[in-house]
């Protein structure tokens, strides 16, 4: 029986803040998916961080992107300790070979994917595996180059037909796209983009261009479910996930230093 693609779903945009009496089991519904956005214009504002970040951080001493990966990083942490149902600094995160992070918690049911992109940090919280990526919005100079490196021989060819004003925005559709397939399967770039075949349609049928032996496994774990979701009218935003979600909650993220705000406070679309 057919399902929905993720764009036709139902996007729920305003929410009451949860109260200390939640329970992981009552925070998101089995099949349900919380993207919460971070602003990362507050990160001068953040007065802790992990010590695991902070040692990221001291790599980049001196940089602004120091201050925006501790605040990417606590904001990812205080996420994950709402659900959880601890401190923000009992969280731990690992990460597998590839990168991918991962909720240090065995028996809680939550799975996370964090991506980040011009001024914005976006985490998505599910109970299956799943991937998001984002992009700003953006005109791509080098767009032409970039088709040629990450669009298969179908997909440029496709995109060579597209008016040139729109150009642009399909490429970047197409990376967060294959991006988000990538993360949802913990492989991260280390299968190049242009062997995923992931389209433009609202619901993506995903196919594998000369598959090395190696990325057999990987493509028999494929995502059943990609497609865009609809954040922020400056983000272009791709979520794949092996569910097909019962609905998407948006929600805004506020950093700990603003009392006067509701740190899980929603959004109104």
């Amino acid at each position: 029986m057919d399902r929905p693609p993720i764009s036709d779903l139902p996007v729920i945009s305003r929410l009451e803040p949860p109260t200390s009496n939640d329970r992981a089991e009552q925070l998101l519904a089995p099949c349900g998916i919380d993207i919460w956005i971070v602003s990362l214009a507050h990160a001068m504002r953040l007065v802790w961080c992990h010590p695991d970040d902070e040692r990221d951080a001291a790599r980049l001493a001196g940089h602004r992107s120091a201050a925006r990966l501790r605040l990417r990083r606590t904001a990812v942490r205080s996420i994950l300790a709402h659900y959880v149902g601890c401190d923000v600094a009992e969280v731990s995160i690992t990460r597998s070979s590839n990168g991918k992070p991962t909720l240090n918690a065995p028996r809680i049911p939550f799975e996370f994917s964090a991506t980040r992109t011009r001024g914005f940090a976006l985490c998505a919280v599910a109970r299956a595996p799943l991937g998001i990526d984002a992009e700003y919005r953006r005109c791509l100079p080098d767009a032409g180059l970039l088709a040629s490196r990450i669009l298969t021989e179908g997909e440029y060819a496709a995109w060579q037909d597209v008016a040139p004003a729109i150009r642009a925005e399909r490429i970047l559709s197409a990376w967060t796209r294959k991006e988000a397939v990538l993360k949802a399967l913990g492989v991260g770039l280390r299968v190049p983009p242009n062997v995923i075949e992931v389209g433009w349609a609202p619901r993506s049928t995903i196919r594998w261009e000369r598959l090395a032996a190696e990325y057999v496994l990987t493509a028999r774990m494929m995502p059943l479910w990609l497609g865009d979701v609809t954040t922020r009218a400056e983000l272009v935003v791709a979520l794949a996930t092996k569910e097909c979600p019962s609905a998407i909650r948006v929600r805004n993220w506020h950093s700990p230093a603003e009392p006067a705000l509701d740190k899980f406070r929603d959004r109104q679309l």
